[in-house]
């Protein structure tokens, strides 16, 4: 598997970048990853649940539904 690393903007100095978990506290699928490699890209700076994570959504769409990303994880 080829996993994305972290990029710009994430990898700024003044910037954190997020991972997703997922239930068993593994990276999830679609999350970026710390590079290993000097100059390939910029390391996790924090995990947080990130997989089906609980979330509220307008009414209309039903109150509340589950969502993916590490936008999710972000709010922990």
């Amino acid at each position: 598997m080829n996993f994305g690393f972290v990029e710009p903007p994430a990898n700024a100095d003044a910037a954190l970048a997020v991972a997703a978990l997922d239930s068993q506290l593994g990276i999830a699928s679609f999350s970026a990853r710390s590079s290993q490699v000097t100059g390939v890209g910029g390391k996790v700076n924090i995990a947080a649940p990130g997989v089906l994570v609980f979330s509220s959504v307008p009414v209309a769409r039903g109150r509340h539904a589950l969502f993916n990303g590490t936008s999710m994880a972000t709010p922990t």
